[in-house]
């Protein structure tokens, strides 16, 4: 009776943390403490997993805590541990050892594609009310856009691309349901496109390439049909989809040049870029510890946006909004120099060094190191949850595969 009261109360916690994950509940800290409470009650039961798998991977969890270590006493020596930063790097911190302690890793990887799924349905239904009680229909740009989707696009683009390779998993484990996990995977996949998230759209395309040369069990000649079918595919996919026609500015594609101003009037990220590289190259930053305070890099970035951003069509969204780097890596070294931005590659070089050999992990590992070349995770709170739950999904599957042989 003892055990099967534990086991719900385990799964109810479980459900929630995935739910609250999912939806960007920010009420998800209340259970991430019940979590860590329910694992001390039932230490003597949880704790050999637990060492187990902290023990696996401890080269990647070492790295980690060095990183966030690193970042706290960079933040001491510059008076900069007032800022919000630092208190998301504990959250990083607990949301990617606050699973290890788990036998099973499927209920996680259900729950998930099934909130997911949720998700999908409320961000349908509120496309679906707009598109009824509106005379102008487009999701193509515009601060509405987050609101109808319920979580921001570009982490509901990289929940999705987690989600398809998560329903490719269950598909491949799961021979008698089999078609529904592919089809949940298609799902997924459909409405990313219909929501026209051209960065995961690339980052899926890189990820079928990985998997194409180096994955696939086939000869060279079906490799090459291969990749000729699938840039056949995306191709097809960019031209007659509208959204992504417009985001991915291939209407006005007439030359590179053009290309690239078109970018910069229609991408904020060329802008942003282009900025915080400057930085760099003054004789007054310091590549050793970078520009010390988080305030420093914030009103350098805002007299970029001040002075680049004359002529632009995008001149006010950019002073309004006051952009970030909107790249993990750039604004760690930008940020905190060398070290920072160095034992932020060595994490992800140890997480490739250790699951290179299968595809679903390399491919998460792929997705989570793109989308931190263009969002800043490490200043939001989804941002930290989500890092922290991909790197436990990446290195559990990982072992999974591992027993199997």
């Amino acid at each position: 009776m003892k055990e099967q009261a534990i086991t719900i109360i385990k799964n109810a916690l479980l459900a929630i943390y995935v739910s609250f994950l999912v939806f960007d509940f920010k009420i998800i800290n209340i259970v991430v403490l019940a979590i860590f409470l329910f694992f001390l009650v039932n230490f003597k039961d949880n704790k050999t997993q637990g060492y187990l798998n902290w023990k696996a991977n401890r080269h990647i969890y070492g790295t980690l805590i060095a990183l966030i270590g690193f970042q706290f006493i960079h933040g001491l020596f510059f008076d900069d541990l007032s800022e919000k930063r630092f208190g998301l790097l504990g959250l990083l911190l607990a949301s990617s050892i606050i699973l290890l302690w788990l036998k099973n890793l499927r209920i996680i990887l259900y729950l998930y594609v099934s909130c997911l799924f949720l998700l999908v349905l409320a961000g349908s239904y509120n496309l679906i009310d707009y598109y009824l009680t509106t005379d102008y229909f487009t999701i193509k740009s515009g601060g509405h856009v987050d609101a109808l989707l319920v979580v921001a696009r570009p982490y509901l683009g990289f929940m999705l691309s987690v989600g398809i390779f998560i329903s490719l998993y269950l598909s491949r484990i799961h021979i008698q349901y089999k078609i529904y996990f592919a089809l949940l995977a298609v799902f997924f996949f459909a409405y990313l496109v219909f929501i026209g998230n051209r960065i995961q759209i690339v980052s899926l395309s890189l990820a079928t390439l990985l998997y194409v040369v180096f994955y696939m069990k086939a000869n060279w000649e079906k490799k090459i049909m291969g990749l000729l079918a699938f840039s056949t595919a995306i191709y097809l996919l960019l031209t007659i989809t509208p959204t992504l026609k417009e985001r991915f500015v291939l209407q006005s594609l007439t030359s590179w040049e053009n290309v690239v101003a078109r970018l910069e009037q229609k991408e904020p990220r060329v802008l942003i870029w282009k900025c915080a590289y400057s930085f760099t190259q003054e004789e007054s930053f310091s590549p050793w510890y970078g520009l010390g305070k988080v305030q420093t890099l914030d009103d350098q970035l805002a007299a970029c946006y001040e002075s680049q951003t004359i002529g632009n069509p995008m001149r006010d969204y950019f002073l309004e909004a006051l952009f970030n780097t909107h790249n993990q890596f750039m604004e760690y070294y930008v940020l905190t120099g060398i070290v920072g931005v160095g034992l932020l590659f060595l994490l992800f070089g140890f997480v490739i060094a250790k699951v290179r050999r299968y595809f679903i992990p390399m491919a998460l590992t792929f997705a989570l190191f793109n989308f931190c070349m263009v969002e800043n995770l490490f200043n939001r709170q989804l941002g930290v949850y989500l890092f922290g739950f991909v790197l436990t999904l990446i290195l559990m599957i990982d072992q999974q595969e591992r027993k199997k042989e």
